[in-house]
């Protein structure tokens, strides 16, 4: 493996005295370099990649040492996992899985053969990818979704770009076509190792970043290494362009965080037609610069590249168009219906287009990500943890189309490199050197049966989990109570009261009880109508609605004739 001189971008966090604790220990040093690449989203999105490494333990069958795969088991993440969180399988059963592959058509089949492959008493269900882990022929493994390598996967240009970028840094990484993650592409990938010998990482076409090492310390080197090489490679060509995204049609508006405030609940009940869904909203620089410019409307309309990303972000995102120098909120409401009446149309037609009869149900028609100019961007999710998530999702979105534009030169080709055939690259669809998987690669993915049966091992939400509650009085008594119990059934909480150090207190036992992300808490006065909405803007901007209110402080605001609440 080379040596990396220095780290421009990232940094190398290993703590050697840290290390050295763990011993021999190969799990535990695997979930050490695991936690330090999921420490930073620059390196891999949370719940996206994996990593594994290959050593002995003694056979339980015949206390022999036998060679394993402890792997990132289906659905953890790597910046949070434990050593319990890693599928353990016999090495040998798995190489002997090649001599029952039947071919693409049948990869699906192979995932069967997994758990039979478990070692011990280890019942983690193993990913997707862990042939793929398996069949490299190096100790310790990293797959990762990095935006930076992600950017010269999704480029038209992006093989080219990655032979310029081995001959700058004097690097050996080689490209592979698209392929679905899965049997055929550990199958292929082997074969690429096998070709290109002293070969040191492996880039996906429209996916990610494989790098290995042989020990711990020089596989997680390798990976920052590459990672960091590939930003300053990015960077360099991004600082040489003028404008990001064919430049901006507006300004950020001053009052985009009042006016995200007015439209939130019209928002989040638009996309809640199917099921009820929390927001997050963020005006990151970043969201807003994509969300304001000029080719917003055409890169949205081709989506994500990356699968991890568009499994949470859906296939693509929605924008609704809005002029913040000449248009209100109320334009705004108008517009969101109109946009998502045409979303689901479309959704739907995408759907019927590409589903079997074998093809899971369609979940849902309604968009996950909401772009809107002057304002920034929308996630939603089950609950706030996963509306964030996929908010911070969409953002590595926009790192990768912002890198594919940066590496852009003008050059163009027959054939696209994400495509093994010159009549799949036909189904790409590209704008301005940034390429779209096809949809129909998109949805066998988004309705994988084998995704599906990842969706159906999640545990039951919780009986309150969708619905946002504004617990009024939550400082102490009755009103703490009804928070706590809201909390442990698993709503999202804002507590509520003219004692804001007893909310404060309130709201971190509620915490403690289900999540910091789900609870919140304000300073109100009932005697004031300001204070009061106050309450409820704070509300609908952490959260993005009020679906109840609770009122346990024994003062009640009698509102005039026309529902508007008086000072006395």
């Amino acid at each position: 493996m080379p040596e990396i001189q220095e780290l421009l971008q990232l940094k190398d966090l290993w703590d050697e005295q840290e290390a050295r604790s763990l011993g021999t220990n190969q799990l535990a040093l695997l979930r050490y370099r695991s936690n330090l690449l999921g420490s930073d989203l620059r390196i891999t999105n949370f719940g996206g990649g994996n990593t594994s490494s290959k050593f002995e333990l003694p056979d339980p069958f015949t206390g022999k040492p036998v060679r394993v795969l402890a792997v990132k088991g289906s659905g953890g993440d790597i910046g949070s996992i434990t050593e319990s969180g890693f599928a353990i399988l016999y090495l040998h059963r798995l190489e002997q899985l090649k001599s029952l592959y039947r071919g693409e058509a049948y990869e699906d089949e192979m995932v069967r053969y997994y758990p039979l492959s478990a070692f011990g008493d280890n019942k983690v269900a193993a990913s997707i990818d862990t042939p793929l882990h398996a069949f490299l022929p190096f100790d310790h493994v990293d797959h990762l979704h990095p935006d930076w390598a992600i950017a010269l996967a999704a480029s038209a240009n992006g093989k080219n770009k990655l032979e310029e970028f081995n001959r700058q840094f004097g690097r050996k990484i080689i490209w592979l076509p698209w392929q679905r993650p899965g049997f055929e592409l550990a199958i292929q990938l082997d074969r690429a190792v096998a070709e290109n010998r002293g070969a040191e990482g492996i880039i996906l076409g429209g996916h990610g970043l494989f790098t290995w090492g042989n020990t711990q310390r020089e596989c997680y080197l390798n990976s920052i290494g590459t990672i960091d090489q590939m930003g300053e490679f990015v960077a360099q060509r991004q600082e040489k362009k003028r404008t990001l995204f064919g430049g901006p049609v507006c300004a950020p508006a001053s009052d985009r965080g009042e006016i995200a405030i007015k439209i939130l609940p019209t928002l989040r009940g638009a996309v809640s037609s199917n099921r009820c869904v929390i927001a997050h909203y963020t005006d990151h620089e970043d969201a807003l610069a994509f969300a304001n410019s000029v080719w917003a409307e055409e890169l949205s309309a081709l989506g994500t590249s990356c699968p991890d990303h568009f499994l949470r972000t859906r296939v693509c995102p929605m924008l609704v168009p809005f002029k913040p120098e000449t248009e209100d909120a109320n334009t705004l409401k108008t517009r969101i219906h109109d946009q998502i009446a045409k979303y689901r149309v479309e959704y739907t037609n995408y759907y019927d287009s590409f589903a079997t009869n074998d093809s899971p149900k369609l979940r849902d028609t309604n968009p996950s990500v909401v772009l809107i100019p002057g304002l920034g961007l929308f996630g939603f999710g089950k609950n706030k943890k996963e509306a964030r998530i996929t908010t911070e999702f969409f953002i590595n979105a926009i790192h990768v189309m912002a890198g594919a534009n940066a590496l852009e030169d003008g050059s163009s080709t027959d054939r696209l490199p994400q495509a093994r055939t010159a009549e799949q690259s036909k189904e790409f669809t590209q704008f301005h050197n940034y390429v779209a998987l096809p949809r129909s690669e998109a949805f066998r993915i988004e309705y994988w049966a084998l995704e599906e049966a990842k969706l159906q091992r999640m545990p039951p939400e919780a009986e309150f989990s969708r619905k946002i509650v504004l617990v009024v009085g939550g400082a102490s008594g009755i009103g703490r109570e009804v928070a706590l119990q809201l909390a442990k059934r698993g709503a999202h909480v804002v507590v509520a009261d003219y004692d804001g150090a007893g909310a404060e207190g309130s709201a971190k036992e509620a915490a403690a009880l289900s999540s910091a992300a789900h609870v919140a808490h304000t300073r109100t006065d009932l005697s004031k109508a300001e204070s009061l909405a106050n309450a409820v803007n704070f509300t609908i901007a952490q959260f993005g609605g009020v679906d109840c209110v609770v009122n346990t402080a024994a003062i009640y605001p009698v509102p005039g004739g026309g529902g508007e609440l008086s000072e006395a």
